[in-house]
């Protein structure tokens, strides 16, 4: 989420993926959703998690980019702006200071690795939240420069994390977007935070987006005004 009128960012791979999936058969409306989280809290002497599907109501994509100079990181971004239908979520603070990506500095990524099999693991669902892995910037596009073209770090990546933000440890600030890897290696691909934030500024000054007040806040969701999504409940 980088922006709390509902704008998330992911990868443009993982956009066009949502659209290319079937319309649901009675209604023809998209299958794509995005899931929402309200916190844990306690009940019935138990415990709860909020949760809501949100209709994911526009989906920009980047459909150029040149460089102002030599450019060593993906020719196409691999990035893409989605608006859910939301809002009031915490935006993310991305990282834009020069120098903000060196090798070395401790980061770890939140994401949905292997997809489905890691969420239902006994035939029911197991696990709603991200798995966390941690590493190290391993290395920046060309070298070791203020503004790089793009970085790895040494966490494995596997299917379902396309999109992950990429943090620092020690602090709540994005660095990057992971976006691939390569095969049984822990050599992992991502889209410095500057390249999103600045993307995400030219497209905005386009008036891409429509925005209104008549979007349900994420407090809404929970209090059955804009959705009534699944809860989530630990025995």
């Amino acid at each position: 989420m980088i922006d709390e009128r509902g704008i998330v960012v992911t990868n443009r791979h993982v956009a066009e993926a949502l659209l290319a999936l079937p319309s649901a058969p009675n209604t023809s409306e998209p299958a794509a959703f995005a899931l929402v989280y309200g916190g844990v809290y306690e009940e019935n002497g138990g415990h709860a998690l909020n949760a809501a599907p949100v209709d994911i109501i526009h989906y920009q994509m980047i459909g150029a980019f040149k460089a102002e100079k030599e450019w060593y990181g993906d020719p196409l971004p691999d990035a893409a702006f989605l608006q859910l239908k939301v809002r009031g979520l915490k935006p993310v603070t991305l990282a834009t200071d020069h120098w903000s990506w060196e090798v070395g500095t401790p980061v770890a990524t939140a994401g949905f690795a292997i997809g489905a099999q890691a969420m239902v693991i006994y035939g029911n669902i197991n696990q709603m939240t991200p798995i966390l892995r941690q590493g190290v910037i391993a290395s920046v596009f060309p070298f070791p420069c203020p503004t790089p073209h793009g970085f790895t770090i040494d966490i494995m990546t596997l299917g379902g994390e396309s999109g992950s933000p990429i943090f620092r440890q020690d602090r709540p600030e994005v660095v990057g977007l992971l976006h691939a890897g390569f095969d049984n290696t822990n050599i992992t691909l991502a889209l410095p935070s500057l390249f999103v934030a600045e993307a995400y500024k030219a497209i905005s000054a386009q008036n891409l987006f429509e925005f209104s007040s008549d979007v349900p806040t994420l407090d809404a969701l929970f209090e059955g005004e804009g959705s009534s999504g699944p809860e989530w409940t630990a025995v």
